[in-house]
């Protein structure tokens, strides 16, 4: 994935959530200067009315959260300032389901959420961010948020897991992984720890929504 370098905006208090939108929309120019939308104007809504819905059950629902699938072949999700999610047609080609898809944004609601970027550039740039990622600590707080959020929005939390499982099967040496494994803990280390932590505590949100057939028909 080609990614801009980016300097540190000075005069904001990302502290503020108008300042903390303010850089994250700086951002998503650049990113998107480099590495475009898809053009495709109905999967495009598609992923922002799944998107939407499931930041609706985060701490911060009326941020201007926007969600877009981005050209490329390296397997990708993350997460600006501000509210925007953006994940690569790599990475929506692996899932299987809309209760998938609604586990992999929740898990970058999650961080925009937590404010995961804002802490970290009091100490770090955002190209060091972009490229090599947040704390390890701080992706498997995101998993372990994104499963209450899914099951919030009504889908199966267990989707979850299941993406997991596919991202583990992939060799770990494929060009299309090394982005993912360079900003996050191993899909195998990230299945583990969350598997463990739910054991069987979401069990009653088991029967949520797959919606399979919705997302097949946006999707393919």
């Amino acid at each position: 994935m080609v990614l801009p370098a980016c300097q540190t905006m000075s005069g904001l208090n990302l502290d503020k959530s108008g300042d903390e939108i303010k850089y994250g929309s700086q951002r998503v120019a650049q990113v998107l200067a480099v590495t475009p939308l898809v053009q495709n104007e109905s999967l495009q809504k598609y992923i922002n009315h799944v998107g939407l819905w499931v930041a609706q059950q985060s701490s911060r629902p009326s941020l201007p959260w926007r969600f877009g699938l981005i050209q490329s072949d390296s397997i990708a999700s993350f997460s600006l300032p501000g509210g925007t999610v953006l994940i690569s047609t790599a990475c929506f080609s692996l899932l299987e389901n809309e209760a998938q898809l609604a586990a992999v944004l929740a898990h970058d609601i999650a961080h925009v959420d937590s404010r995961h970027y804002v802490k970290a550039l009091r100490e770090r740039d955002w190209e060091d961010l972009i490229h090599h990622g947040l704390e390890a600590g701080r992706d498997f707080d995101a998993d372990r948020d994104a499963v209450v959020f899914v099951a919030r929005a009504g889908y199966d939390p267990y989707a979850m897991l299941d993406f997991l499982t596919t991202l583990s099967a992939i060799d770990s040496g494929a060009t299309e992984i090394e982005y993912l494994n360079a900003t996050h803990p191993s899909a195998e280390s990230r299945l583990s720890v969350l598997a463990a932590e739910m054991d069987g505590r979401l069990d009653p949100f088991a029967d949520g929504q797959l919606n399979s057939e919705r997302f097949l028909r946006f999707a393919k």
